[in-house]
């Protein structure tokens, strides 16, 4: 008797599963794959990752049930029945599929701090996961969005496939959350078979996604404090601008006068007495 586990979309062997094979008479034996592992004693005779045989089955009706699903795949609930018989000494069962386990991870960074060249990890972020509801964020969908062990770090952790929104609902200490929700879909088809996420159209420069490492990173921007208005911060700056002003207007006025001065001077009509001594000097 021989079945396959594949993957539900790709349709691709998965190992590592483990099968409980029920006989007639409710004789129940587990069948773990065998992978080619060493020290191997299980009753699948092919060690081909995904890919089971067992041999030396008595006639009769058996039923297929999975106990436990490889690593990252949800456990399929249905069983498979099948005869052993004089028509039927060697049967091939249907492909037992398994849904995978979409997860993915979130980073909060920051690249603004003073002599930082590589992206820091931010503590202190805060977020929520909604669902859409006709391109807006719609109701809370939890179970979903993890904190991880590391700060800055969470995690979307079966997570199904849709469309999502992720809102920010704190910042780190001393930084800007982001201005809007970040809207994104959940992708798994045969584009995608490994899961991915779309960010669509988006061209928010702080919010990136990569496939490589499944990860999702988000980067806050440092609050930058500016003087307010008339405050103490102004102080020293519109003092200074006032002294300069004063000193340029009084600097101008004295020159001003100095030519007038000269200028008077140089119009002036001779008097009588100046006059008598040139003619006396002709003389």
């Amino acid at each position: 008797m021989t079945w396959r586990k594949t993957d539900e979309v790709s349709g691709k062997l998965v190992g590592g599963a483990t099968f409980t094979l029920t006989a007639p008479g409710a004789t129940a034996v587990d069948v773990g794959d065998n992978t080619g592992q060493t020290g191997y004693s299980g009753a699948d005779t092919d060690a081909r990752p995904g890919v089971f045989r067992v041999t030396g089955l008595s006639w009769g009706t058996y039923t297929l049930t999975e106990k436990s699903p490889p690593d990252g795949y949800h456990l399929a609930t249905a069983s498979t029945s099948f005869t052993i018989g004089a028509s039927s000494l060697d049967v091939t069962t249907a492909d037992v599929t398994d849904e995978r386990i979409l997860t993915f991870d979130i980073e909060k960074h920051s690249y603004s701090d003073r002599g930082q060249t590589a992206p820091a990890l931010l503590d202190g972020a805060a977020f929520d996961l909604r669902a859409d509801d006709h391109g807006h964020p719609g109701a809370a969908v939890s179970g979903v969005l993890q904190t991880g062990a590391q700060p800055g770090r969470f995690a979307l952790v079966d997570i199904a496939p849709g469309s999502y929104w992720l809102v920010e609902t704190a910042a780190p200490s001393g930084y800007a959350p982001l201005v809007a929700p970040i809207a994104f879909a959940v992708r798994h088809d045969a584009a995608h078979p490994d899961g991915a996420i779309d960010l669509g159209s988006t061209t928010d420069p702080l919010v990136s996604y990569d496939t490589a490492s499944r990860t999702l990173r988000i980067w806050d921007a440092r609050v930058v404090a500016l003087p307010s208005a008339g405050g103490p911060g102004t102080i020293a700056f519109t003092s200074a601008g006032v002294a300069l002003m004063a000193s340029a207007a009084l600097l101008w006025v004295r020159a001003r006068r100095r030519r007038g001065a000269a200028s008077a001077s140089e119009s002036s009509p001779p008097t009588p007495t100046s006059i008598d001594t040139q003619k006396a000097e002709g003389l």
